[in-house]
């Protein structure tokens, strides 16, 4: 296995009007990310030019890429030939966030691009006294270029020309085109993000972004077969609804000191039992010890009950979609971070081989862990782009991705469709 990188970027991919600066200045706004794109490069270009200095945009974009220090880079499509060998060659993991909008709705954001800028022309003419919409873009650009033109302007006036012709080029191309790059007809991508015209790009996060991630190999099989040859389920809040509040509730009504009970439950750590490195009598007597309760044998019997309670109604979208993966010829295994004392409890255990069932007390690692996607991935005998993997928790999801394996973070509303979109439209069949 490669070293990990540390470094992400996210090139954006749709043509005009796709929404890419819309989703560039959103994810702008997330720690640590920043946005390299042409038309602020081209704004940038110009204004220097008013100050005597000259710049070109394209060795400024690879000058920002080299010395940035940010954990995630947004690059507004500059997707040339050769446009991504300076990311490569530095490191990053690419992932391509494709627009796929329909035409219609591309053509409606262009008029509404179209309005903007005619008031931003309109407002212009009234700063500067006369009609910029008489020249064409080439020559209002040599004005804004122009530091003569500007300082003919009141001081009391500059802050908005500024912000004018700001919103001018950022607004981007004057004219729609069909232009629409395909993000695998560049070499380097990564990963690739499908995005359509129901995301409403302003509320889009990084987290979003991550957990849609598709290995591009993946991607590129898709569009041809389906190449899933595994789907591997976590348990709790996916195959059935989990609580532990009925250990709470035992714990908080045995506890000499349940006052403390929210202070010991956010020191309190599973994981030695889940990971079967301890017994279930050394888990019992590690709890009591961390919620003052006294230890006996009756206490643990009464824990062993307490988490078979958290037990809830298994999720019956999930059998019916295991059945359907199953007619399609792909196989499912569980993947879960689990607790030994639960191991034959739930209403699962029919849906799975048991050589697919893979258990963290077992395998003595825990998701995100890299160690417990590899070792079922080994035990199948799958590589990772023809897996395909569920979990409620985005981190979880998000380490799977990062080894190559699609994600689909879980949630009842939309499990059928994110299926359908790791498996093409015949799933499920008929």
């Amino acid at each position: 296995m490669n070293q990990k990188k540390t470094k992400e970027a996210y090139v954006l991919f749709g043509g005009i009007c796709s929404g890419k600066t819309t989703l560039a200045d959103r994810l702008e706004s997330f720690e640590g990310t920043e946005v390299i794109s042409t038309d602020r490069l081209s704004y940038e270009k110009d204004v220097s030019a008013r100050l005597g200095v000259h710049m070109d945009s394209r060795e400024e974009r690879e000058s920002r890429i080299r010395n940035s220090s940010a954990r995630y880079l947004v690059l507004d499509e500059m997707v040339k030939e050769n446009s991504l060998h300076s990311l490569m060659s530095r490191g990053y993991v690419i992932t391509a966030v494709y627009l796929n909008i329909p035409d219609s709705l591309r053509e409606s954001r262009f008029r509404e691009r179209l309005e903007r800028k005619r008031k931003a022309l309109i407002r212009l003419s009234e700063i500067l006294g006369f009609d910029v919409a008489l020249y064409d873009r080439p020559e209002r650009r040599k004005l804004w270029r122009d530091r003569s033109f500007y300082d003919r302007i009141s001081q009391e006036g500059r802050a908005e020309f500024d912000a004018l012709i700001k919103t001018l080029y950022h607004s981007g191309s004057q004219t729609l085109d069909d232009r629409k790059p395909d993000p695998l007809g560049f070499e380097g991508i990564d990963f690739i993000v499908e995005l359509g015209g129901r995301d409403d790009l302003r509320k889009i996060d990084l987290q979003d972004i991550m957990i849609k991630k598709i290995p591009c190999k993946r991607y590129k099989n898709s569009r041809v077969e389906r190449s899933v040859k595994l789907c591997i389920w976590d348990i709790g809040n996916v195959l059935y609804r989990y609580s532990l509040k009925p250990l709470a509730d035992l714990t908080i009504e045995r506890s000499k000191t349940p006052e403390r009970f929210d202070i010991a439950r956010k020191k309190f750590s599973f994981d030695s039992y889940m990971r079967g490195s301890i017994n279930f009598s050394e888990f019992c007597k590690n709890y009591c010890e961390a919620f003052d309760v006294d230890h006996a044998a009756s206490i643990e019997r009464d824990i062993g009950d307490a988490l078979r309670k958290g037990i809830g109604r298994p999720c019956d979208l999930c059998r019916e979609m295991i059945l359907s993966l199953r007619n399609c010829g792909v196989e499912s295994a569980i993947l879960s971070n689990a607790l030994e004392v639960l191991k034959d409890e739930g209403n699962y255990h029919d849906l799975f081989a048991k050589n697919l069932m893979f258990y963290s007390f077992d395998i003595g690692c825990l998701k995100p862990e890299q160690d417990a996607y590899l070792h079922v991935l080994s035990a199948v005998g799958v590589e990772p782009e023809d897996a395909l993997f569920i979990d409620d928790k985005p981190e979880n999801v998000i380490a799977a991705i990062e080894l190559g394996v699609a994600g689909i973070c879980f949630s009842a509303a939309t499990l059928k469709e994110e299926l359908i979109r790791h498996l093409g439209n015949s799933f499920p069949p008929a």
